[in-house]
């Protein structure tokens, strides 16, 4: 999975340590993209991220879900949607 953030935006601060855990349990990685660096600029406009936080999912390399700031218990189900 993909985080989306950047350094000015408080919402990204406060939502990655719940995704954090939430993946944690489950052993999924996340890599965090910061849209303050060009390539990580470069990668959130290719795939239209329009406001951060923005969580993508994959699956063989496709993106299959995205989704930004959601309750923990929604998180928590779509991490175990994506692992049946």
């Amino acid at each position: 999975m993909e985080y989306y953030t950047s350094s000015a935006c408080t919402p990204c601060k406060k939502f990655l340590p719940i995704v954090q855990t939430a993946l944690g349990m489950h052993n999924i990685p996340l890599e965090i993209v910061s849209i303050d660096e060009p390539e990580g600029a470069m990668k959130a406009m290719q795939l239209g991220v329009m406001s951060v936080p923005q969580v993508f999912a994959y699956h063989d390399g496709k993106v299959i879900d995205r989704f930004g700031v959601i309750t923990t218990r929604q998180l928590v189900s779509k991490i175990e949607s994506y692992l049946k």
